[in-house]
């Protein structure tokens, strides 16, 4: 597509625009207007996760056909691919976890720290929800470490990316400068937009009267929310508490990029052309017949002339035509083709297999190098994904260490973890157990390792069987 103005020239191509100025503030309009068309993709792709797809192709009726009496007899078919293919990536992604991520560190007693963290804050579970299925259908995760007032440990949440408004440096896109995270309240049937600043080392707090989607005067915080918020907190951290995980992104975009954004067409291609081979068999199921007049009868109760089938002789005189069945040739071997290739075509551009979801059956029985063959394209997108959300998730363990140090008394020394990652495919004991055999003879592993990952365990039990 061709760029005619010096706007779409100096500005470029955007997937998802980006604030470099705070604009969400008095008499401005809610949500910012940049960021809109971001907030209905985030809603559309929810929609489309949770096979609701006749809300977001809303005119599939008028596609398949514009008869409104065929209109109203059509059952929309919904082949729910797009959850089929978050729920897969988050399967790989975590699947094979631990309970504590695999986390490991070189200081022992750091180690047992940071996996108390990730229990505590049940991380595995958080990760799997907003790096593994909410980035997948939005592009992006987002994550807050912080102390709950009251509390006597760290909290590690999840933020919904709708309600987060990062601003970047003009000349940076992928430099953040502060994280906003706003979002309307009510209060007492009166509606009010609480907006939280998140800069490095301090976080301010502001709340604003919202008039429909048009923000109003600013209101004092303890006001609205109780005393108990403060205006302005300085930290004893100069970091962010608000974390970005993206799905995958380029170079000169902060938003990341959904699993769906390739497939926009393939998905209502697919329903539209299921409904209408299933509104084909279904109209074909009871056809009409023909035949001679010979062959009706009076029904005594109506008086109507019926063909009563099954079971009887129907005497014919010379030159009457049989009776016989109105058959039309949907062609469905075509039809069937037709599918096969949108299918192809849906999981070339997914970088998936039929093997991934279980559909080849001459996968079903392999395991190893052969199974990891078949699924190459899959686990070269999860590890992709990887690259995001192993930097994500050191940062948060990271922060989360700083803030128990410096606010609840704890006395460790802080270490940003390794996590171990594994493929996402089933394990095939006989072949690991074999590659443990050959390694220990080798030493190139030791018992305790071996023990480790063959029984996983932790390090300390496993040390304990080997002994």
């Amino acid at each position: 597509m061709a760029m005619n103005s010096s706007k779409s020239l100096q500005e470029g191509v955007s997937y998802n625009k980006v604030l470099t100025a705070d604009v969400i503030r008095e008499g401005e309009p809610w949500p910012p207007m940049s960021q809109r068309d971001r907030i209905q993709r985030y809603d559309k792709n929810k929609l489309l996760f949770g096979g609701k797809h006749q809300e977001v192709y809303v005119t599939w009726a008028s596609t398949i056909s514009h008869e409104v009496d065929i209109q109203r007899d059509l059952e929309y078919i919904i082949a729910n691919f797009p959850g089929a293919l978050s729920r897969l990536m988050a399967d790989l992604l975590f699947g094979e976890f631990s309970p504590t991520l695999g986390a490991t560190c070189k200081n022992l007693d750091t180690q047992k720290e940071v996996e108390r963290i990730i229990r505590d804050n049940n991380l595995l579970l958080k990760a799997y929800e907003t790096s593994g299925i909410g980035a997948s259908y939005r592009g992006d995760g987002v994550y807050k470490v912080y102390i709950p007032s009251g509390s006597d440990r760290v909290m590690i949440s999840s933020i919904n990316p709708r309600i987060w408004f990062p601003i970047v440096d003009p000349g940076d896109t992928k430099e953040i400068i502060s994280h906003i995270i706003a979002y309307p309240v009510t209060i007492n049937g009166n509606t009010y937009l609480r907006k939280e600043i998140y800069n490095k080392g301090e976080v301010y707090r502001q709340a604003f009267e919202l008039k429909g989607l048009t923000i109003g005067r600013a209101q004092p915080i303890s006001k609205v929310f109780g005393n108990d918020v403060k205006e302005h907190e300085q930290l004893k951290i100069k970091e962010f508490l608000i974390f970005h995980n993206p799905n995958y992104t380029t170079d000169d975009e902060l938003f990341g990029l959904d699993d769906y954004i390739e497939l926009d067409s393939i998905f209502p291609a697919v329903n539209k052309f299921m409904t209408r081979v299933d509104y084909v068999l279904s109209k074909h199921t009871d056809p009409g017949m023909y035949g001679p007049a010979s062959a009706l009868e009076e029904d005594e109760r109506t008086g109507e002339l019926q063909f009563k089938v099954g079971g009887r002789y129907i005497p014919m005189e010379a030159g009457e035509a049989n009776p016989g069945y109105l058959v039309w040739d949907a062609k469905l071997d075509a039809a069937r083709n037709h599918l096969e290739k949108l299918l192809e075509i849906m999981f070339y551009i997914s970088e998936t297999s039929p093997a991934a979801f279980g559909l080849d059956k001459s996968a079903i029985s392999e395991a190893g190098v052969a199974l990891r063959t078949r699924l190459m394209r899959p686990l070269a997108k999860v590890n992709r994904k990887r690259l995001y959300i192993d930097p994500c998730l050191k940062q948060l363990t990271d922060i989360a260490q700083q803030l128990e140090i410096e606010y609840l008394g704890k006395s460790y020394e802080k270490e940003v973890p390794e996590f171990e990652w594994q493929d996402g495919l089933p394990d095939n004991p006989s072949e690991t157990a074999n590659v443990m055999a050959v390694r220990g003879s080798g030493k190139t592993v030791t018992k305790a390792t071996a023990i480790q990952k063959l029984d996983k365990v932790s390090a300390d039990e496993a040390k304990r069987r080997s002994e």
